[in-house]
């Protein structure tokens, strides 16, 4: 049943309660936004990723085919793009494999990353 005021939630609230990694970043593929789900996945704060090239913290053998993928999405169609994987550097120097859905948007690109619940978690600091 239908509510005669219905409204949408305030989208904040998902997107710092999700589980998976969420980010925003600019087109120079610097991250500009991400979620708690950073740190208690992979254990950085906000403050050590604001304003750093994405590239920084992905594997070194995944850093090419990765900015092939952002590129990709710049310059791709609106439309998301699912099943990119690569690794991510977790804060310790350990690595977790992500799989990510990405698309652009009024000139961001927004991007979710799931990694396989049997994986080992990263233990912040």
């Amino acid at each position: 049943m239908k509510d005669d005021q219905t409204t949408i939630p305030n989208i904040g609230d998902f997107f710092y309660s999700s589980p998976d990694l969420l980010s925003i970043f600019g087109k120079d593929g610097e991250l500009i936004q991400v979620n708690p789900a950073w740190h208690d996945m992979l254990g950085w704060d906000f403050d050590e990723l604001r304003g750093v090239p994405f590239a920084d913290f992905v594997h070194p053998d995944d850093v090419k085919a990765t900015e092939e993928e952002f590129r990709a999405v710049i310059r791709g169609p609106n439309e998301t793009r699912r099943g990119f994987i690569n690794r991510q550097r977790c804060r310790d120097g350990s690595y977790k494999t992500i799989s990510w859905s990405s698309l652009r948007k009024d000139g961001w690109i927004c991007a979710t990353g799931q990694t396989s619940p049997t994986a080992r978690r990263c233990k912040p600091d």
